[in-house]
């Protein structure tokens, strides 16, 4: 049996045949995939701040640029099929913000923003209602509530440095 060793003579530690090192180095690469695969899954995968701004902002931008594409209610009786239109695109860019991982430091702030804007979403729930009652003093009080909850995320998003994202302009 030919065995593996240091050098011709020279033993340093255990002799392996080489069906044994084959199944030492097998093990060690799996266990050393392994490591990598688990720190992938389980690693900090923490946006810095600056990426965090870079990636809400683009996304927010995105999400802008979706719904100014809309054409905006001519009337009150167009509200409705507005928001209709408006909601899925904005559920859909906050769900995608709720996925970004900010830095530790921000997590509670980020949290508190994305509740904001989550809570304006439940507000076109208000506002759809009040549209399809044709009642303008129920309208404008919807779009009252809807102003108070945007302001709360606009000022949340500017302490997090955002400049797309609670932008109104």
């Amino acid at each position: 049996m030919e065995t593996l060793g240091a050098g011709k003579g020279a033993t340093v530690g255990p002799t392996l045949t080489r069906s044994a090192a084959r199944r030492r180095a097998l093990r060690l690469a799996l266990v050393g995939a392994l490591a990598v695969a688990v720190a992938g899954c389980g690693g900090d995968d923490r946006l810095t701040r600056e990426e965090l701004i870079e990636e809400a902002d683009a996304t927010c931008a995105e999400y802008d640029q979706r719904i100014e594409e809309l054409e905006e209610p001519q009337s009150l009786s167009d509200i409705e099929g507005y928001l209709e239109e408006v909601r899925p695109i904005v559920e859909e860019g906050t769900d995608q913000l709720a996925e970004l991982d900010p830095p530790e430091e921000l997590q509670d702030e980020y949290d508190a923003w994305i509740d904001a804007t989550r809570a304006n979403v439940d507000r076109f729930d208000e506002l759809e209602e009040a549209a399809a009652s044709g009642d303008e003093q129920q309208i404008q009080e919807a779009l009252e509530s809807a102003g108070t909850g945007g302001d709360e995320a606009a000022r949340l998003a500017d302490e997090l440095g955002f400049e797309e994202c609670g932008d109104d302009s």
